[in-house]
């Protein structure tokens, strides 16, 4: 018996020219070899229930969150938790104070009432992580230092008067901008 709905997959190879990709209850990896697929009109990622990770496969990719949130009224990427960088070469992820509250979730990954999101990468892949501009004080990262996270150094990233953390990596560089 046929639904005519595509069945959900833990594990989705996200290519270029298709619509939306949604995930199901579990954790969920979306793999995006070029982020030229987000450029489509129905282009989207979205994570449903669980931790889902979007993963970066290609090299010499920049993607850009905010340019993913609120595009003509809707989010081409929700409930995504980890955005994974590796990829087959040097990535970059460009993320602000915003693109974090907006996509991350509370005590996901630490259980301290902070929104979390984790990004994982290698030597080579950068983060530029921007701030939240209009507020007169408060509105930048501070670096906290490496934590431990299922086996993973991590450098947290914390702004305390929002409640907002960012975990990354540590062989990831971070440019704060």
């Amino acid at each position: 018996w046929q639904t005519g709905v595509e069945p959900v997959h833990e594990n989705q190879i996200v290519v270029e020219l298709s619509g939306a990709y949604h995930g199901g209850a579990g954790n969920d990896v979306f793999s995006v070899a070029d982020v030229k697929y987000f450029d489509g009109a129905g282009a989207g990622v979205h994570g449903g229930a669980g931790t889902d990770t979007l993963k970066l496969t290609g090299a010499g990719q920049t993607l850009d969150i905010s340019k993913l949130l609120n595009v003509g009224g809707h989010d081409k990427i929700t409930s995504i938790e980890i955005i994974d960088i590796t990829g087959t070469g040097n990535n970059t992820l460009k993320l602000s104070m915003r693109d974090v509250l907006e996509l991350g979730h509370e005590n996901v990954f630490r259980n301290d009432g902070h929104t979390q999101l984790m990004v994982n990468g290698n030597a080579g892949d950068r983060v530029e992580l921007s701030g939240m501009p209009g507020l007169t004080s408060g509105g930048g990262w501070a670096n906290k230092g490496l934590i431990a996270l299922n086996g993973q150094a991590y450098t947290l990233y914390e702004n305390a008067a929002l409640h907002v953390e960012l975990l990354v990596q540590s062989a990831v560089s971070t440019q704060l901008t």
